[in-house]
């Protein structure tokens, strides 16, 4: 080997890893963005392993992420999580494949891309994350997410986009299946949610309602159950409610409490059920504020353990009460009961759903409220 030729390859043994590194920064540095003036920056909290390299935003607000695959060898990825200002549609790929709960695993070679698209976009994705959980060639399960701003509120424990199905789309794999019979539809905030007619249901996996999703840490027992009195949930949903003036089951056994209803057959309120912890009786929450039949409504409802409860309508606080009785319970200690999305009897339409496990602020409520209101007429009073 010729003196040059030595002195070559000696330098890129030296400094080889070096250059890869300067490589990597120079790629996470690069991004398309539909709008310079509004441009976001995302950063990986990963890029010697999964590398971002571009990002874009069309006029429609259909987004596109590009990432490749710099682990040295071949990764199965099996799940893709979206939070804050970015999330799954139904039009939404990997690689070219839809994405559903069945996309999974998918292969990814060495050195190549990973390119999502058809994702749903709000301001500019501002505040966003992407979470792509993966085995690595080792056979070792990792983690990584791509970040812009906030990164979206903390303690997201699943989200149901319902596109036709019952994804988990926050990268935690808490699926649902359909249990009886659900109907697609396109008249939606999102332009696409499910309509339940009273004939089926989402049955969500267990896990969902474990009382340590919601930051449980402190319990008293009574009869032998546990009850936590420091935990803190929140749902929020979009809902279109042809009569309110009856239980209309949005949600069953998350968050803690047994159910969270769009109407009642007393009144057409918001309503939810609460275990207590002075005597382990019932609770029945209610936001006070009526909701209009036939029409988008954004709702959420937050549990404090020890604290008390908040409804909010259209991102309006109608209701903050303290109630220090209040406890989560996990109703799947009987193996009657269910955890669900939607329920029989109940008859509803529902779009982009997603469960915390922490109090979200009014202004986190308020921005998930105007994600879409401008899709179906909706002023968010906040």
């Amino acid at each position: 080997m010729n003196t040059s030729a030595q002195a070559s390859l000696e330098y890129l043994m030296t400094y080889g890893w070096a250059l890869i590194m300067i490589a990597t920064v120079i790629g996470v540095l690069v991004f398309v963005v539909g709008t310079p003036s509004e441009e976001v920056t995302f950063t990986s909290s990963d890029p010697t392993r999964l590398l971002l390299k571009g990002y874009g935003i069309d006029d429609s607000g259909n987004a596109s992420v590009i990432l490749q695959n710099v682990t040295g060898g071949d990764i199965k990825i099996t799940s893709v999580g979206f939070l804050g200002d970015l999330s799954k549609s139904a039009t939404t790929t990997v690689n070219g494949s839809v994405l559903t709960a069945d996309t999974f695993p998918i292969d990814i070679p060495a050195g190549a891309e990973i390119r999502l698209e058809g994702l749903s976009s709000s301001n500019n994705a501002a505040n966003s994350e992407i979470k792509i959980s993966y085995t690595d060639f080792a056979n070792f399960d990792r983690v990584a997410t791509t970040t812009s701003g906030e990164g979206g509120p903390a303690g997201l424990v699943a989200k149901y986009d319902l596109d036709g199905d019952g994804y988990d789309s926050s990268g935690n794999d808490l699926s649902g299946e359909i249990s009886g019979s659900v109907t697609p539809s396109t008249d939606c905030p999102s332009g696409s949610c499910i309509y339940f007619d009273g004939s089926g249901r989402f049955n969500l996996p267990d896990s969902t309602a474990l009382l340590s999703n919601y930051g449980c840490t402190n319990f008293i027992t009574i009869a032998n159950k546990s009850y936590c009195t420091d935990g803190q949930s929140t749902i929020v949903a979009w809902i279109n409610v042809p009569n309110p003036n009856q239980f209309n089951r949005i949600t069953e056994g998350l968050g803690g409490f047994h159910y969270f209803s769009g109407g009642s057959t007393s009144a057409a309120w918001l309503v939810t059920m609460v275990k207590r912890s002075d005597t382990g009786g019932n609770d029945w929450p209610g936001s006070v504020q009526t909701i209009n039949a036939n029409e988008w409504t954004h709702v959420a409802f937050v549990l404090i353990g020890g604290e008390g409860y908040k409804f909010y309508i259209n991102g309006e606080l109608v209701k903050d009460e303290s109630r220090s009785i209040l406890a989560l319970f996990n109703y799947k200690e009987s193996p009657t009961e269910y955890v669900t999305i939607g329920a029989y009897n109940s008859v509803l339409y529902i779009d982009e759903l997603a469960i915390y496990g922490s109090e979200l602020s009014s202004s986190q409520i308020c921005n998930d409220c105007k994600r879409f209101a401008s899709k179906v007429n909706v002023t968010c009073t906040c």
